[in-house]
């Protein structure tokens, strides 16, 4: 029954209920809210007595299902973590960001900055409901494909973060382990206004899954 709520099949959750064959647990909403399936998340609530935990609108928000993580928030008491605007950041959901900054009180962790690197419109609305957090790493944490506009970014945003010790060593990890080829003239950029060696060992967070 959770696995066919998750996937939104309400004619066959309707027919466990109905034989009383199979019985829900949390997973059920957990799973239909994170999937988009609105349909479901209200059959469930008003038929069952699972419920939902938090990780109903935190996935429903990473996933960019406004309406979903909407109703949820009216309906339920579930609430959610700061997981859900730090994962929305990350799928460069800004609408949610936004909502869920109005609405909700978990905001966020340094995890939504380092996120959205790269998805400059919400880098750049973070950078001002949220000036208080910034990154400790001293080398980029991840290389998006307009990496010369995040880099300039951080650079005029960030100058807390974008330190010459952090510019040396991003370009050290592009000499040395995540060049593409295409990042030539960003490595002779940062040469030029940051020469020489990094001084620190590298520093930074293992990401988790999204």
């Amino acid at each position: 029954m959770n696995e066919a709520a998750s996937n939104g099949h309400l004619e066959v959750v309707k027919w466990f209920q109905a034989t009383r064959s199979v019985s829900c647990s949390t997973k059920a909403m957990d799973g239909a809210a994170g999937n988009g399936h609105l349909d479901m998340v209200k059959w469930l609530h008003e038929n069952t007595t699972a419920g939902c935990t938090v990780r109903a609108m935190d996935v429903a928000a990473r996933n960019g299902h406004l309406d979903m993580v909407k109703w949820l928030h009216e309906n339920t008491t579930a609430g959610c973590t700061t997981n859900a605007m730090d994962t929305a950041a990350a799928k460069d959901h800004l609408e949610m960001c936004k909502w869920l900054h109005a609405n909700r009180s978990e905001g966020c962790t340094v995890q939504a900055v380092e996120y959205s690197i790269g998805h400059l419109r919400l880098g750049s609305w973070l950078r001002s409901h949220y000036p208080e957090i910034q990154s400790s790493d001293n080398r980029l944490w991840l290389y998006p494909r307009n990496l010369f506009d995040a880099l300039l970014f951080l650079e005029a945003n960030y100058p807390k973060v974008f330190t010459p010790e952090f510019a040396r060593g991003t370009r050290s990890d592009l000499s040395y382990e995540y060049s593409n080829g295409s990042d030539a003239l960003v490595e002779a950029w940062l040469n030029e206004k940051y020469p020489g060696q990094p001084t620190q060992e590298k520093k930074f967070r293992l990401w988790t899954a999204l």
